[in-house]
């Protein structure tokens, strides 16, 4: 699973940095649609983890549900895992909540992922039919996205 969350980042990263080099359009297919396919990705992961942990567990009986199960892992942001004490450091019931825990960090990936794609997607001025063309396509990748791993894979 670190394998995982590791790819979806180290690929954000990588289509972002190959975007800063040359004179690229940003909002081609071939780099926009991985943004929309990820988001589906983790939204259905973080679902999956929220709505039915035991397909999860299913799946990876070895995971700690200290970091993976949401019913348990939500107390990760407090001092000694107790509401009670604050915050376990600065920010980690708010901007850094998402190093806390896995259904948080997949939730933040599919933010930053939406975040991207809809930067990427207004770099370049078009006609309004090109963006509404878009909408569709990211809409049906997403949901593909969503659906593989929500329906297809922890199913």
């Amino acid at each position: 699973m670190k394998l995982l969350i590791g790819l979806l980042l180290f690929t954000n990263v990588a289509i972002a940095q190959i975007n800063s080099i040359g004179d690229i359009s940003l909002n081609k297919p071939q780099i926009t649609i991985p943004f929309a396919l990820f988001a589906g990705i983790c939204d259905g992961l973080s679902q999956t983890l929220y709505a039915h942990y035991g397909a999860f567990e299913n799946r990876f009986p070895n995971a700690n549900d200290q970091y993976w199960n949401p019913y348990v892992s939500w107390t990760n942001k407090y001092a000694n895992n107790d509401p009670n004490l604050g915050e376990k450091f600065p920010g980690s019931t708010t901007l850094f909540v998402f190093t806390t825990d896995a259904y948080h960090l997949f939730r933040t990936i599919n933010k930053v992922n939406l975040l991207t794609l809809g930067a990427l997607e207004f770099s370049e001025k078009r006609p309004i039919l090109n963006y509404a063309i878009d909408f569709i396509l990211y809409s049906a990748v997403y949901s593909a996205g969503f659906t593989l791993t929500y329906q297809v894979f922890f199913k």
